[in-house]
């Protein structure tokens, strides 16, 4: 009896590496409807997966269907659209997008056995392919496994132990993510058809303006390709602009101190299939205020403004220094870089401090710092010559 208990253990264990390929069932209308155009709805899971996991496996399934030739819609404008996970607007967003099938994946589970011989992942679901109307026109099924350690490597012991401590990182679920959804786009047909009457293969930004709001608020409005994703690009940061009407977006936005006289920005238009353009828009008007080259050491006499030069480089400082206006500056003198920096004044438009002495760590710095509190991104340092 206990025989027979231990082989039926071992078959529990082993009956799912047995298992056939992918479950694929069909309607006739399938082979009969063209299928380029393709939106992918949120994922969703009866499993208890991390959002990182899930977003994997959506980012995969992404990646996989373009990889085969669909053109598949932006996630972002799409489930914007949406209105929630099951998409009660499908309808909508097929006609908007000219969407002609949508891709939904389920996670039923992710089994994960780590003992001491091995491992053994199995991860479940179903990728059903739907209609603009909500029908389900094909379903994919499959379990995609992994298997390592001692009893699945030839009894290399060493390498055994490596590969069943491996298991427990991410690295490990995302090849078993991998192989699960090439599988299951495997299955889906190839793509057929033309994009629809729209065309977002293509965009095109055709106008930027841009309005002072005051107190270093800026309304930056763009008009270009309707259906898109209109964003404003600073440095490393993003703001997105709303379409408040075809082919017209807008938003408000506060730039106090984020504009450095290197800063690079951009407007950028994403179409529905991630086809961008990109116009530049000049930085400095919209700096807060830019003090570079306006604080100077000769000596032991500190100087800051617009004083000496050529008549043509006063008008470009008298320039620069108009941006600083309704700022105040504060000037700081520090015996070294480390600080502590004191406070010597607050400054108009200009400054000489004849007193400066001949210490050559000594640090002056002046700060602007605008109406609302917002402290400019440039902070100029001068040490003596």
């Amino acid at each position: 009896m206990r025989m027979r208990l231990k082989s039926f253990s071992l078959f529990l264990l082993f009956a799912p590496l047995l298992a056939c390929g992918p479950t694929v069932k069909k309607t006739a209308e399938l082979s009969q409807r063209e299928n380029r155009v393709i939106g992918i709805l949120p994922l969703s899971t009866d499993d208890d997966l991390r959002r990182e996991r899930l977003e994997f496996l959506q980012t995969s399934l992404k990646r996989e269907l373009q990889s085969s030739g669909y053109l598949v819609v932006d996630d972002a404008l799409l489930t914007a659209d949406c209105g929630g996970n099951d998409c009660p607007r499908l309808g909508n967003v097929a006609q908007k997008f000219q969407i002609q099938s949508f891709a939904k994946l389920h996670i039923d589970s992710l089994y994960r056995a780590n003992f001491l011989a091995g491992y053994v992942n199995t991860l479940h679901g179903t990728l059903r392919l739907l209609d603009p109307s909500g029908k389900e026109i094909e379903s994919v099924e499959h379990t995609e496994r992994e298997k390592g350690g001692l009893v699945f490597n030839s009894g290399q012991v060493l390498e055994g132990l490596r590969s069943t401590s491996d298991n427990f990182g991410d690295d490990s679920f995302n090849r078993l993510a991998e192989k699960f959804v090439k599988v299951l786009v495997g299955e889906v047909p190839a793509p057929k058809g033309a994009t629809g009457s729209g065309d977002f293969t293509t965009v095109k930004l055709s106008q930027v303006n841009t309005l002072s709001l005051g107190e270093g608020r800026y309304q930056f409005c763009a008009e270009g390709t309707t259906g898109g994703k209109a964003s404003l690009l600073i440095d490393s940061q993003r703001a997105t602009l709303r379409e408040l009407q075809s082919g017209k977006y807008c938003g408000s936005l506060f730039l106090g101190g984020l504009i450095k006289p290197t800063s690079r920005m951009y407007l950028e238009l994403r179409s529905a299939y991630g086809v961008i353009d990109r116009q530049e828009v000049d930085a400095k008007p919209f700096l807060l205020c830019d003090l570079s080259g306006l604080l100077k050491r000769s000596g032991s006499t500190i100087s800051f403004g617009c004083a000496g030069g050529t008549e043509l480089e006063k008008a470009s400082c008298d320039t620069q220094l108009a941006q600083c206006r309704d700022s105040q500056l504060v000037v700081f003198q520090a015996p070294s870089e480390a600080g502590p920096f004191e406070k010597k004044g607050v400054l108009q438009t200009s400054w000489t401090d004849t007193k400066g002495g001949d210490d050559s760590s000594s640090i002056y710095a002046v700060l602007a710092v605008s109406p609302r509190g917002t402290k400019a991104s440039v902070l100029t340092l001068a040490r003596s010559e």
